[in-house]
């Protein structure tokens, strides 16, 4: 192993999920611990509070499919394929799940186990990616359309901007809830972001500020810690460790096209 181990990072926020009717899923028997279903109950577009629809990446079809309940070979039924949509989401429900299930999270969990190891040479990092798409996704879903909500109906960009803002803003912050929650349950190290908001002027409908991240981080920290966040043990001198935010990472773009991330 390097010497002081190595840290790894991964990136959550986006998934391929189906897209079904709550008629279809019925018929599909999708409930959670059933075996009778021939859909992912967790990759269902709508599963995780936040779900917001970035692109439909297969539009569906229809398909012959034998009866294999007929014996006429001839005889043939009619399926259809749904729809899969690439969905992002930074709920902590979300971000939770992802974490247990990934194979990436239970290699880490069974190195850093290990008895017999002296030292740790991993570090996992599990970064929120691209938060600012949920601007993009509050502002669309909010446009002036026959289906929009009565209170947004009339209303320009320019007002619906700050309160898209602050969508994202709880959005990351329950990102972040999620991920507090897992560095005590021992899936990760730490957490941050990787998002090409950052280097966005901030005149620009989906720029982030490193302001907005920090601001995120510690009201998730407050959250899960309850505002205590004093040394667990007093010692006689006065060098105290304080709690502190899990937040390690703020990862953006910088090249010769987006430079405004260096400032």
């Amino acid at each position: 192993a390097l010497e002081g181990g190595v840290t790894v990072s991964m990136r959550l926020g986006y998934r391929a999920a189906v897209c079904v009717s709550e008629e279809e899923k019925n018929e599909e028997g999708d409930t959670e611990g059933d075996g009778g279903t021939n859909l992912d109950y967790r990759e269902r577009e709508g599963k995780y509070p936040g779900d917001a629809r970035v692109s439909l990446l297969y539009a569906g079809s229809e398909e012959s499919k034998r009866d294999d309940e007929d014996d006429n070979m001839n005889s043939k039924q009619s399926k259809s394929r749904p729809p899969v949509a690439l969905v992002h989401n930074l709920s902590k429900e979300y971000v939770l799940h992802s974490l247990k299930t990934s194979p990436l999270v239970q290699r880490y969990k069974l190195d850093n186990n290990n008895k017999n190891a002296t030292t740790k040479n991993v570090r996992l990092i599990s970064l929120a990616h691209n938060p600012e798409t949920q601007i993009a996704a509050y502002l669309i879903s909010n446009a002036t359309t026959q289906t929009t909500p009565e209170k947004n109906k009339g209303k320009d960009a320019a007002l619906l901007s700050p309160e898209a803002r602050e969508y994202m803003k709880k959005s990351l912050t329950s990102a972040f809830v999620g991920y507090e929650q897992a560095v005590r349950k021992g899936y990760i190290d730490g957490y941050g972001v990787c998002s090409n908001g950052l280097s966005l002027p901030e005149g620009h409908d989906m720029a982030m500020s490193w302001r907005d991240v920090l601001e995120c981080a510690v009201d998730a920290f407050v959250e899960v810690k309850g505002g205590d966040i004093r040394p667990q043990e007093k010692q006689e001198n006065h060098d105290q460790q304080y709690q502190r935010s899990s937040l390690k990472v703020i990862r953006l773009p910088g090249n010769v096209l987006e430079t405004r991330g260096l400032d």
